[in-house]
């Protein structure tokens, strides 16, 4: 069986997007006002999203947000304005009203620490291994551009071997292989270096992404594109594991090398509020999507929930070795994304 052709070598890429641990429950309207802490003003043009959506707004001239939501989700709300500290709130606690007034603290610039290991790295080299890390592969950076790079703050540890990332404000992204422009909080990016025999590079970062078409009317081949890239990740494997999917979507599942029914392996509790419970009997899996795309899925806490959008809890839950892991900010789809079989 084959390896994919788009995993690096000698790396394991451990995807944990900050999707959230929150619920809604039908539709309706997600409404606050938003002001400034110190001066109890209304703030206007706050961008506020459902993370990991195409679904947010900015504040008008009052302060005010309005959104519809309309599915079972696993959402927190994102609240985010330059020159302000990015807020997350529980999507739930909006409905019930309990979060009418929000008040976002302004952020304080503080003065960078004086650094006084020496940083081996130059800024274009650090600059080249986050893109890889972050984006994906060259091919994938051809078509997907961060727009404000100047704002990513990178720093090398050379005891830990560590490369560490981080932004101050949102990352924004202009993705033309998918049609996409992402607003993405960066909380964390980490890229654990090894060596070419013993070690393999490890690479982790967190944040919440905000979706936006990047024109009115999607174009045939970016749609062509997101079909290609839903098939066979972690949103397309965990909507068919929750829904016992995973033979008709071409999943197979395999450990030591045998193949086995995979509802052996995964055992699927259905439980309140639309959420679905995954145990999992062995430390690690082997995933085989379409007889090519090799992913080994572990989980260390042995159970994860999964929501109606694909939505996995906690972030941290799954880890992905192979295939979905290789899979970037570049190659990312909302998690209300829709895809149409043929």
């Amino acid at each position: 069986m084959e390896i994919n052709n788009y995993l690096p070598k000698n790396s394991i890429a451990i995807l944990i997007l900050f999707f959230s641990t929150l619920f809604l429950y039908s539709q309706k309207d997600i409404q606050g006002v938003i002001y400034d802490q110190v001066t109890k003003e209304p703030l206007v043009g706050v961008v506020v999203y459902l993370d990991g959506t195409t679904n947010g707004t900015i504040t008008n001239e009052k302060g005010k947000f309005y959104i519809k939501f309309d599915q079972i989700a696993n959402n927190t709300l994102i609240i985010s304005y330059l020159g302000y500290q990015t807020k997350l709130l529980d999507s739930q606690m909006i409905l019930n009203k309990e979060y009418e007034h929000i008040l976002l603290q302004p952020q304080v610039e503080e003065l960078e620490a004086v650094v006084l290991q020496k940083d081996p790295l130059s800024r274009s080299r650090k600059l080249r291994y986050f893109r890889k890390y972050f984006l994906g592969d060259y091919r994938i950076q051809e078509k997907c551009k961060i727009i404000n790079e100047k704002d990513i703050e990178l720093h090398y540890n050379v005891e830990k071997k560590v490369l560490y990332g981080s932004a101050s404000v949102p990352l924004k992204i202009r993705n033309k292989l998918l049609g996409y422009e992402i607003l993405y909080t960066l909380f964390d990016f980490e890229l654990q270096f090894g060596n070419d025999t013993i070690k393999k590079n490890l690479s982790y970062f967190s944040g919440t992404p905000f979706f936006k078409e990047l024109r009115k009317k999607t174009l045939a081949k970016h749609i062509k594109n997101r079909e290609t890239y839903y098939k066979g990740s972690s949103l397309h494997f965990m909507r068919a594991l929750a829904t016992k999917t995973l033979a008709e979507n071409k999943f197979r599942a395999f450990h030591n090398g045998f193949a086995g029914d995979p509802y052996a392996f995964f055992t699927i509790t259905r439980k309140k509020r639309m959420l679905t419970k995954v145990e999992m009997a062995l430390n690690v899996v082997s995933i085989l999507y379409d007889q090519k795309l090799r992913t080994k899925i572990e989980v260390p806490e042995g159970n994860f929930l999964i929501d109606k959008m694909g939505n996995y809890s906690p972030p941290t839950g799954v880890i992905f070795d192979g295939y979905m892991g290789s899979l970037k900010i570049g190659t990312l789809l909302p998690l209300d994304y829709v895809f149409e079989a043929q």
